[in-house]
């Protein structure tokens, strides 16, 4: 007759232990390299919009109105000739890593395109600190 194999309560616990343990070193890191991904894609999308605003600027000779805000680099909301677009690839502006709306806004003549971050909020340090076209902004 066979005898079975069965793993004893003191082995079971170990094997859960060893695994608690990977967890906890691995959470932090993973989540770390979380946030930096999340960065970097604002960062990226706000250069591709950045690009797409220079080229919609070259063609009508003016910047995308900001009460419009980004939606004119999609859509040619004024009817004008002068649109080339889409200037993005896209059919609507994309959220944020974080799902909140990209701001735009134009003042003298230049522009800023800001992501409020983690916390959506203006200002911040670390994970809630603005990313924009000029860097990343803290309060």
């Amino acid at each position: 007759m066979k005898q079975k194999k069965n793993f004893t309560l003191v082995e079971i616990l170990v094997v859960m232990g060893i695994v608690a343990m990977l967890v906890g070193v691995g959470l932090p890191t993973y989540y770390g390299h979380m946030k930096a991904a999340r960065i970097k894609t604002a960062q990226a999308q706000i250069a591709q919009f950045v690009a797409a605003v220079i080229s919609f600027e070259m063609d009508m000779k003016r910047l995308p109105d900001a009460n419009v805000g980004l939606s004119e680099l999609v859509e040619n909301t004024t009817g004008s000739e002068k649109w080339r677009g889409p200037y993005l690839e896209v059919e609507e502006i994309p959220l944020d890593p974080w799902d909140n709306e990209y701001i735009y806004q134009v003042e003298n003549g230049r522009f800023q395109i800001i992501s409020y971050a983690a916390d959506g909020q203006p200002g911040g340090d670390g994970d809630n600190a603005d990313i924009t076209n000029r860097g990343i902004r803290k309060k």
